[in-house]
């Protein structure tokens, strides 16, 4: 974790998303919920995420950090990483104002407040097809097996059989049913999935599709590495599909290392303090959840929350 982090310097900025002004015109229209004509709600356009509601979400989900608006940052500026297929960004002739990836660091760490958390540079030559550089503005992916409801039995089998593996033999008992925190996510889910989709609704998807991307990247900000030990929200992604399908929440590794930073580095605890940091996280986040309790991805956050604090107490 960054040894960087201090009492003073907890605090992370989120900005309000840039005004287009030319070149940058073709992006005009990556705020728009991409949906089917079929899917399209009748009774209205969908409510954008907004920057007020994911700092409100980033705040409990990274519990201890200050997480305030940005003060700075007004226009979309473009980055000259790499040339473009399509010939927008050239190597040899940038367009004007854009920033290469070191010097869009230094420029970071310029405009940062000094009680800013310090910003990590994070090379983009890597050529993983995240759900971010997808567009988590996508709600119209399949949302039928979605997290939590992405381990249901049926669904696994038919993953299994795919490549050829048997399907996992089923109980009739209900003393074999395990009824912990997962099984209370799927059932919070399965009780939405009979209403219909409302523009509200899908507002919330939307949502916790941004939401998920962001912490998940703010993450890396906390060197978080790709998660490769247990189910993670900071697993690795290769798009939207199989994004929805990990879950919202850290793994016991990388929640150690987080609530490591936060009451170690930046509270100035000891060790006995992370259990309680990590139940009043937990209970922050559960609260925090109702405002969107539409999306499958909340309500199904929330009750796995409430039966994992049982267990914690």
């Amino acid at each position: 974790m960054d040894g960087n982090t201090t009492e003073e310097r907890k605090v992370i900025y989120v900005a309000d998303p840039p005004r287009i002004r030319h070149p940058m015109r073709f992006m005009d229209n990556w705020a728009q919920a991409n949906l089917p004509p079929d899917q399209v709600p009748s009774c209205g356009p969908l409510r954008a995420p907004s920057a007020d509601d994911l700092i409100k979400y980033m705040s409990v989900f990274y519990h201890g950090f200050t997480v305030s608006r940005s003060p700075t940052g007004k226009y979309c500026t473009p980055l000259c990483d790499q040339p473009s297929p399509d010939g927008i960004f050239r190597r040899a002739a940038p367009p004007p104002g854009s920033y290469r990836s070191r010097r869009r660091y230094d420029a970071a760490r310029r405009l940062r407040a000094r009680a800013a958390y310090p910003p990590r540079y994070v090379p983009t030559r890597r050529r993983e097809k995240s759900s971010t550089r997808a567009g988590v503005g996508a709600v119209s992916t399949d949302r039928t097996h979605a997290w939590p409801a992405s381990h249901c039995k049926s669904y696994v089998d038919s993953i299994c059989a795919a490549d050829g593996l048997p399907p996992g033999v089923a109980s009739n008992s209900e003393e074999a049913v395990v009824r912990g925190p997962l099984w209370a996510a799927v059932e919070a889910a399965r009780s939405l999935h009979q209403a219909p989709d409302t523009a509200e609704r899908l507002s919330d998807v939307w949502f916790s599709r941004v939401a998920r991307a962001a912490v998940r990247k703010l993450g890396t900000c906390f060197w978080l590495s790709r998660c490769t030990y247990y189910a993670c929200v900071m697993q690795s992604t290769a798009g939207l599909a199989e994004g929805a399908r990990h879950p919202p929440c850290l793994c016991p590794v990388c929640l150690a290392k987080v609530s490591h930073l936060v009451v170690c580095k930046v509270q100035k605890g000891d060790e006995a303090g992370k259990e309680a940091y990590v139940r009043e996280k937990y209970r922050a986040i559960a609260d925090c959840c109702e405002a969107w309790a539409e999306a499958d991805l909340f309500a199904g956050y929330q009750a796995w929350i409430l039966e994992r604090l049982k267990e914690l107490e």
